[in-house]
């Protein structure tokens, strides 16, 4: 069997003045005892803050995280795993120390829940530059084994009310089902987004990325391949933009 997206339980963009400050994520509708969950944090603050730091909740293991440090906006989203325990399913939420920086930040958070899902061997990579007008991430992954499902994690720091569409992959691109969009409209400006899709081509991903809805801001990203126990472990790709 393949992996497959369940649910996804998310919070709104909250003001993070408060340095650090903690971030609440329910827990996922549907939550069984061997499903894998993904967390994940999508942070917006000014230059001068810092880049700033995520503590997983008990348990959870760090895949990925990617920071955006140039210009007056910057963007960070991160990534932690877990495998669902009987207690974790008993449980109402999770939570997890973040330290993205004060002044003007803020963040949001999601816990996205897959079945039939392996746990990971971890691949990351991260890059940064300027201010463009897409998203378009350079490193690719290739997956060791066919029927995938691809996760894509963006954070878009800009002002205004910006939302994310048309994310691609340069080769074999699936069908992407977007599963989270949602911008701040407290402290820093911003949106963070989440989308899935099933892939069977075990070739290079290529170039990746999806398009915010407004131009010249600051982005940071996550590629994630996540393989069922039956073909391999998870493997996982950050980049930062």
């Amino acid at each position: 069997m393949a992996a497959a997206y369940e649910s996804i339980a998310t919070t709104n963009w909250a003001d993070f003045a408060a340095n650090p400050s903690n971030i609440t994520v329910a827990k996922p509708t549907g939550l069984a005892a061997g499903d894998l969950m993904i967390f994940s944090i999508h942070g917006n603050f000014n230059a001068y803050a810092d880049s700033g730091s995520v503590t997983p909740a008990s348990g959870w293991t760090y895949i990925a995280g990617a920071t955006q440090t140039s210009g007056n906006e910057r963007s960070a989203v991160y990534a932690a795993g877990k495998i669902a325990t009987a207690g974790d399913v008993a449980a109402s939420n999770f939570t997890f120390a973040c330290n993205i920086g004060g002044g003007t930040s803020a963040a949001a958070g999601t816990i996205t829940r897959f079945s039939d899902a392996a746990y990971p061997t971890i691949f990351t990579s991260e890059f940064s530059s300027s201010a463009l007008t897409t998203t378009l991430f350079a490193n690719a992954i290739t997956p060791t084994a066919d029927c995938v499902l691809l996760m894509l994690l963006t954070t878009w720091s800009q002002t205004g009310s910006p939302t994310m569409s048309s994310y691609a992959i340069a080769t074999s691109t699936p069908t992407w089902t977007e599963q989270f969009d949602n911008f701040t409209i407290t402290g820093e400006n911003g949106c963070a987004a989440v989308a899935t899709g099933p892939r069977t081509a075990t070739t290079s991903t290529g170039n990746w990325g999806a398009t915010p809805s407004s131009s010249n801001g600051y982005s940071s990203g996550i590629l994630i391949a996540i393989q069922s126990p039956v073909t391999g472990n998870a493997m996982f790709m950050g980049a930062n933009f």
